[in-house]
């Protein structure tokens, strides 16, 4: 479950879909963007703890799509829902208590998506290390 297969590269796809018709947005990817997100996510397992390495896959989806945009729209939204499955799947999960849990989540996302290319790898860092600090066990 840990490395994303073609199954769940159209389960993403088919998630951004549905936020863009929920908020009556046209649709578009760019599945080579899509495709190279999900090649580094898959990259990283070498990592033995199966805690952290979850996380820093996590990592990737979530600061890769809300920065790399591969939609034309719901890069953000898409990122979250995937992370928070993607953990699921893997025994972990997020806990989001309170609006203001949720609202930290997203304000680092908002920050990775209007970064500078010389930020992303410092607020991919501040995302990691917000993960490493909430995510807990199923």
């Amino acid at each position: 479950m840990e490395t994303l297969s073609e199954k769940d590269v159209a389960d993403i796809v088919l998630s951004n879909i549905d936020i863009m018709n929920e908020i009556g947005h046209p649709f578009d990817v760019d599945q080579i963007l899509l495709s190279a997100i999900i090649e580094k996510v898959n990259g990283f397992g070498d990592i033995e703890d199966i805690r952290l390495r979850i996380i820093k896959k996590a990592t990737i989806l979530l600061c890769e799509i809300a920065h790399c945009q591969p939609f034309l729209e719901g890069n953000r939204t898409t990122a979250y829902y995937t992370g928070m499955i993607f953990m699921r799947r893997n025994g972990f999960h997020l806990p989001l208590d309170t609006p203001s849990d949720k609202n930290a989540i997203f304000d680092l996302l908002t920050r990775t998506k209007a970064k500078d290319a010389g930020t992303e790898d410092i607020l991919c860092k501040e995302i990691e290390d917000y993960l490493r600090q909430k995510v807990i066990a199923n």
